[in-house]
């Protein structure tokens, strides 16, 4: 009873055609004929797809500088040793299988590294990235006023008037010697903390958003310093 489909299957199975050899390096050979090699095209697709796997950048160098050609050349003469070692059933020794296994192996973990990189390059991810370290790239700006005094005994004079709750941009129009912000009470400007003396830094780190700090004795002088809540 159980005979005839066995022998069937048998027969089924015996009637398939067998797989087509796998021949490694074999490629479409569509497009336009370049050249013909033992009988065979070099196409336009086949150095369409060469092409296709130069970076970008350099295809470009290879087109401004005409060496297309060069490359057609070499397609054309590499086809021909490819078709001789095929000839020659070179691709069926098993030294030259593994080769070409561990060949196919490096390629798609090439691919795979260039894939994650580029996935990681992106804006979205460029983004996600600086903001992670945003403290790094940081430059907060402080509003900077300062008093330029003659000698440091009149410095410490000023500073002890400004103690005493005198108005600092009244004190640096009257008593500054910096005649280009004595007029406008002092005030340089919006400064990044890296653009101010090591002394002052520190204060401007503690200063709060729209909060003003100081005097802080400088060099011959008094300061003041304003935040804007800015990066």
């Amino acid at each position: 009873m159980r005979t005839l489909p066995i022998l069937l299957a048998l027969t089924f199975a015996a009637c398939q055609p067998a797989a087509p050899e796998r021949i490694p390096g074999d490629m479409p050979r569509d497009g336009v004929a370049l050249e013909t090699v033992n009988g065979k095209p070099v196409t336009q697709g086949m150095l369409d797809a060469l092409l296709g796997t130069i970076p970008e950048a350099t295809r470009k160098q290879l087109e401004e500088a005409g060496q297309i050609d060069r490359v057609k050349e070499e397609l054309i003469t590499t086809d021909a040793l490819y078709q001789e070692a095929l000839a020659k059933n070179l691709h069926k020794d098993a030294k030259v299988q593994t080769q070409l296994l561990m060949a196919e192996r490096t390629v798609l973990v090439n691919h795979l590294v260039r894939t994650e990189v580029d996935a990681r390059t992106t804006d979205e991810a460029m983004k996600k990235w600086y903001d992670e370290h945003l403290v790094q790239f940081r430059n907060e700006q402080v509003q900077a006023a300062h008093i330029l005094a003659k000698t440091e005994e009149e410095a410490k004079a000023i500073k002890a008037e400004l103690d005493g709750g005198a108005d600092f941009g009244a004190v640096a129009a009257a008593k500054s010697q910096d005649t280009k912000t004595a007029p406008t009470g002092g005030v340089i400007g919006w400064l990044g903390k890296r653009e101010l003396p090591p002394t002052l830094s520190p204060a401007a780190l503690r200063r709060r958003e729209g909060r003003r700090s100081g005097p802080h004795p400088v060099a011959l002088g008094l300061a003041r310093l304003q935040g804007d809540g800015q990066a």
